[in-house]
């Protein structure tokens, strides 16, 4: 299979892996609301919200390795029997270390009030996290075969057999609240389901890495120590990410409490429709991206970057703005009137979604080459900023203040990809080309405020999208203008001759 038609493959099969997940949301967010009150639902996203971050040192050391894998490429099969295993013991180790440390650090009640959460639900938590964290057990081995097969060209079918297992266990909550359960009840069904489906699928997977002659050859303890130290340059670049989700959330609790918080993580979860379509594309551009850099296939890379951006800028910028003048009618609807829309929240949400997208080339570099120190640098000072900020705004502006403050970590992050990507490609392979990423930074500065504009005027918007309508016409052109002009039909007919 070609690496266009893996790209293709494996794209496809995340829309229809987060399109089927995003109706699941869709429909149980009013089957939860019908069941539970809001406050219920509150501390069942709480519970998430917590165990993400108890679980972060597992999903980064993951995220390491699955670099790590593609650095190494197929060719070497020691080296993958040297990681695999190791790795899975480590795991296991961490996970219990990490399993003792929620049950110990629960105990204590300061936390829960601290969170500003209600006496009667003390217990509740504290099972149920005991139950969600432990669900993922099987997961966290899968985790380590699955990022092992992506250089193999096993990531679209992967990702397909995946999509079954993100997709049947919303499924099992759903049909286990028609039954009266609640938070811990439905905590026990997500352990047992979790694993009994992860346990199928390891055995899956287990065949396939025998297919592939990987055999056990030690644990290389000492070995994996070093990578999973190594692993905590990239903690700190995903603190960032979590801080933006799940550290919102809990930072946000003890000034606007569980009921805010639901309707907060509702009007999230309806923005990040275009962000699971998007992220669809770019999972499996990743590994094709590192592919292009490694054999040094400078008309690749050129045409995968500039296609990422056109992306922005004709079809991804559009769908966000006619998305904000129709989501609050039908976010209304979703939650049966039960929640209060914010129609400049989630037009800040929907500008810091565009501007992540605008730096996401510079972003695959720096992830492909596991550029970890410098995602780490990167990582402190925007959580520092993104924690003052956020803090200071939500205080002033309420619930508003968490969207200012995502626009506002995301220009910093943007700032700094760019600068880190472009270093490493001027010294090791080709830059960016400036012209192209003007033109859509200045689309990405006009898009947004006309999208702000939109947010506040509600009632009033056909001039608006008038003038958006004509404006899109004209960057269109001017970008198509630019794409296909000498310099670069002229350099892809030379990278031709060069392969030729």
């Amino acid at each position: 299979m070609s690496s266009v038609k893996r790209i293709i493959s494996g794209t496809i099969s995340g829309i229809v892996r987060n399109f089927i997940n995003l109706i699941i949301i869709i429909i149980s967010l009013p089957i939860y609301l019908k069941f539970w009150d809001v406050e219920l639902y509150g501390i069942w996203v709480l519970i998430f919200s917590i165990v993400g971050f108890l679980k972060l040192p597992i999903f980064t050391y993951q995220e390491y390795l699955q670099y790590e894998f593609l650095k190494i490429g197929k060719s070497n099969r020691f080296k993958f029997s040297k990681l695999i295993y190791g790795s899975i013991f480590l795991t296991s180790i961490i996970f219990s270390f990490i399993l003792l440390f929620s049950i110990i650090i629960f105990e204590f009640s300061f936390i829960m009030k601290f969170l500003n959460i209600d006496q009667k639900y003390f217990n509740i938590i504290q099972i149920s996290i005991f139950f969600i964290l432990g669900s993922e057990v099987i997961a966290y081995i899968v985790g380590v075969y699955t990022r092992a097969l992506y250089p193999f060209n096993y990531y679209p079918k992967i990702h397909w057999i995946g999509s079954l297992i993100i997709i049947a266990i919303p499924v099992f909550q759903i049909i286990s609240l028609y039954y009266g359960f609640k938070i811990i009840e439905l905590s026990i069904i997500t352990f047992v389901s979790t694993n009994l489906i992860n346990f199928i699928f390891l055995i899956y997977l287990a065949k396939m890495l025998k297919k592939e002659n990987i055999k056990y050859k030690g644990l290389f303890i000492k070995h994996n120590i070093n990578h999973f130290i190594n692993s905590f340059y990239l903690l700190f670049g995903n603190l960032i990410t979590l801080l933006k989700n799940e550290g919102s959330r809990l930072i946000m609790v003890p000034f606007v409490g569980a009921i805010q918080l639901a309707a907060f993580v509702a009007m999230k979860t309806a923005n990040n429709i275009l962000k699971q379509l998007f992220n669809s594309f770019t999972n499996s551009l990743l590994i094709e991206f590192s592919a292009y850099i490694n054999k040094k296939d400078k008309k690749k890379f050129i045409k995968s970057y500039i296609f990422l951006t056109s992306i922005l800028s004709i079809v991804i910028i559009p769908l966000a703005f006619f998305f904000q003048i129709i989501i609050s009618d039908l976010f209304l609807l979703w939650t049966r009137g039960k929640m209060q829309f914010d129609n400049i929240l989630f037009a800040s949400m929907t500008i810091a979604f565009l501007i992540m997208i605008f730096y996401q080339p510079a972003y695959l570099v720096v992830k492909s080459r596991n550029m970890f120190f410098e995602e780490m640098k990167i990582s402190i000072i925007n959580s520092i900023i993104f924690i003052i900020l956020f803090i200071i705004f939500i205080q002033k502006y309420s619930i508003r203040g968490a969207g200012y403050s995502l626009i506002a970590t995301e220009i910093i992050a943007c700032i700094y990809f760019f600068f880190y990507a472009n270093k490493w490609l001027g010294e090791k392979f080709i830059k960016f080309d400036k012209k192209i990423l003007s033109y859509c930074l200045l689309d990405l500065l006009i898009s947004s405020t006309l999208i702000m504009i939109v947010a506040k005027n509600s009632d009033n918007y056909l001039l608006i999208i008038y003038i958006f309508f004509l404006y899109k016409i004209f960057f269109g052109y001017l970008l198509f203008k630019t794409i296909f002009n000498k310099k670069y039909l002229n350099f892809f007919k030379k990278q031709n001759a060069k392969v030729n």
